[in-house]
């Protein structure tokens, strides 16, 4: 069985994208309250987006941190999660299909030389 392995660290501008999808609208219209906070408590607006944006890469490279994967004798393994932890199994025997979509930027030296 191989130890733990990770995703290619460019998948941290993956993870990023997914979560901007979900949160880009939520965030614009939070932008206006924070003003009206930044006014309140004397705090420049764009301190307070600062921090936001923060957050949002602090959140990002844990997922990425907390995914791994193992690839033994007769399963797949799969770790995830930041407060959760899951760890799924799946024996070779219930996977029915693979497909494999790659990225230009994800290629690695063993992609190229084989």
């Amino acid at each position: 069985m191989k130890s733990k392995q990770r995703l290619h660290p460019l998948v941290i501008l993956v993870l990023l994208g997914k979560f901007l999808k979900i949160w880009i609208v939520p965030i614009i219209l939070l932008i206006p309250g924070l003003n009206s906070v930044a006014k309140l408590i004397h705090f420049n607006v764009w301190w307070l987006v600062a921090i936001l944006i923060v957050v949002v890469l602090l959140f990002t490279v844990l997922d990425y941190l907390t995914f791994s994967f193992e690839i033994g004798s007769a399963s797949l393994t799969i770790h995830s999660g930041i407060l959760i932890k899951k760890h799924t199994h799946i024996p070779y025997d219930r996977i029915q299909s693979i497909e494999h979509n790659q990225w230009f930027f994800f290629l690695n030296h063993f992609t190229l030389n084989n």
